[in-house]
Parts: C-alpha cells; sequence; structure tokens
C-alpha cells in the first residue's frame, strides 16, 4: 500500500513503531517416581542410646525422583516442592531429612529444613489413622532449583533417616506418612509448561512388628463371652435330653450284650468215681 501527501511531514519519527511480542516455548518435562510404597518394620529394641554416646542406629530411608527435558531447549529456574507429612499434631516428628544428591543436574541446589533437635516426646494414640496429610498432620517443607539442558535428565535423592525415640512413643499398627511434590515454573521465565504443575506422590509405609492395637479389655470380654456360650449351649443340650438319650443307648446295649452272653450253653463237668 502506498500514501502519498503533498504536505510536509513535521514528525517523521513517529512513522515508524516497535513492536515486541515475547515469545513463551512449551517445555517437555518428564517428571517420574518410585511407584511401589516403601515398607518399614519398626521393631522393639532397635533403637540404643546413651548419654556417651550419640545414637547410631536410626534407620534411613531415600525419595528417588527423576526429571528428563525431553526438549530441545535448555530449561532453567525449575521449582521443584515437596512436602512430607511427618508431623504429628503433638509435634512429634517421625522422619528427619539429613542430606540430599543431584545427579546430571545443571546449575541445580536445593533447601534443607534444618534438623530438628528431639527435646520433648508426648505419647499419641495414632491407632485410628491410616495415613499421615495434609488433613491431620503437618509437612516438612523441601525446595529445590533445578536446570535441564536439552535432552538432559537428573536424578534427585532424599536421604533422611527416621526418630525411632518418637515411633516408640506413638501408638499405631500400620501408618502411611504421604509425600508430595510438584515441578513448575515460574511466570517470568520464558518456557511454561502444559500443566500449571506436576504431582506425584510417594508413600512411606511404616509398622509396627509386635504390636497388638486390641485392648486388654476386649480380649477378657471376648474370653467371658465364649465360655458364657458354651454353658448355654451345654444347657440346651441338657433340657432337650441329649445326655439321657446317649445314656440310654449305653444301656440298651448293655442288655443286649448280657441276652447274649446268657444264651450261651454252659459246660458240664461229669463226676468221676475211683473202683476200689
Amino acid at each position: 500500500m502506498v500514501t502519498t501527501s503533498e504536505g510536509e511531514d513535521g514528525y517523521p519519527d513517529d512513522n515508524t513503531n516497535n513492536i515486541i511480542l515475547p515469545l513463551k516455548y512449551q517445555a517437555d518435562l518428564l517428571f517420574t517416581r518410585d511407584p511401589n510404597p516403601q515398607h518399614f518394620e519398626i521393631r522393639p529394641g532397635f533403637y540404643f542410646s546413651s548419654k556417651e554416646e550419640p545414637n547410631t542406629a536410626l534407620p534411613t530411608f531415600n525419595i528417588t525422583f527423576d526429571i528428563q527435558n525431553l526438549g530441545i531447549f535448555f530449561v532453567k529456574d525449575i521449582l521443584f516442592n515437596a512436602d512430607i507429612w511427618a508431623v504429628t499434631k503433638e509435634g512429634n516428628q517421625l522422619v528427619d531429612i539429613t542430606n540430599y544428591s543431584i545427579e546430571e543436574g545443571t546449575e541445580s541446589s536445593c533447601m534443607l529444613p534444618p534438623n530438628k533437635t528431639i527435646t520433648l516426646i508426648k505419647s499419641e494414640d495414632l491407632t485410628h489413622l491410616s495415613q499421615l496429610n495434609s488433613s491431620n498432620s503437618v509437612s516438612i517443607p523441601l525446595q529445590c532449583r533445578l536446570g535441564l539442558s536439552p535432552s538432559e535428565g537428573l536424578k534427585l535423592t532424599f536421604r533422611g533417616r527416621f526418630q525411632l525415640p518418637v515411633l516408640h512413643a506413638v501408638s499405631f499398627r500400620s501408618l502411611e506418612l504421604l509425600t508430595v511434590t510438584s515441578i513448575q515454573l515460574e511466570k517470568s521465565n520464558p518456557m511454561f509448561l502444559q500443566e500449571d504443575s506436576l504431582v506425584r506422590q510417594t508413600i512411606l509405609d511404616l509398622r509396627k512388628e509386635g504390636h497388638s492395637s486390641i485392648p486388654i479389655w476386649v480380649i477378657l470380654g471376648s474370653s467371658l463371652g465364649g465360655l458364657l456360650l458354651l454353658f448355654v449351649v451345654i444347657l440346651g443340650l441338657l433340657k432337650l435330653g441329649f445326655f439321657k438319650r446317649q445314656r440310654r443307648k449305653e444301656e440298651e446295649e448293655q442288655i443286649v450284650t448280657n441276652e447274649k452272653s446268657d444264651k450261651q450253653p454252659k459246660s458240664t463237668v461229669q463226676p468221676s468215681f475211683k473202683r476200689r
């Protein structure tokens, strides 16, 4: 399109206008974790403590995640957030996160919460709970900032330990500790995800060996109830004549046996005489 003007342009600078449109590229990230829950048994006597020596018998666990960049662009500032629901309403913290490791990552680091010094342990009944989650517990937060080159993957592993003194103080038979993790990109990032965030869940399954959640009064009540039921059954059999019928049958069998013995011929012995 061509335009002409017979007059003079008094403001030639405003004839051009720069339009800047920021471009965003969709990041193709694959976020996976171990689908199988980890099982741990809390055995009595496993924990040893003394005032002179530190506790060295605390069992450990690992939580591992894999993140892969399937795209052709470098993705930076990947925000990784995790919540480990392992603090009860009474303040008993069941686990500690001690350290982490990142394999193959670029410009990646994590921030861990400080290890909590156990000062007070409260007895707590958790037998009515099957899982610790956002509705009944407090989380241990973990945060990381990760970077991935094109066609690169990283493995993120958190290492923790169980607080056995606390686990022995709380009552439960089987308890799951839920971990909810997510990765997302900041709005200022030139990359974006198809979903706002990718969320994964991991479970630590705890069981107490030899622990019985049945109260003693239930056991005693069941025993007394069984004895009472046995007494009622015997009394009913007596009223129905069950034992008399059995005794009558035995008497009849004895009479038949006696009659058979009477019908058998008796042997006679002839007297012998000697002639003088």
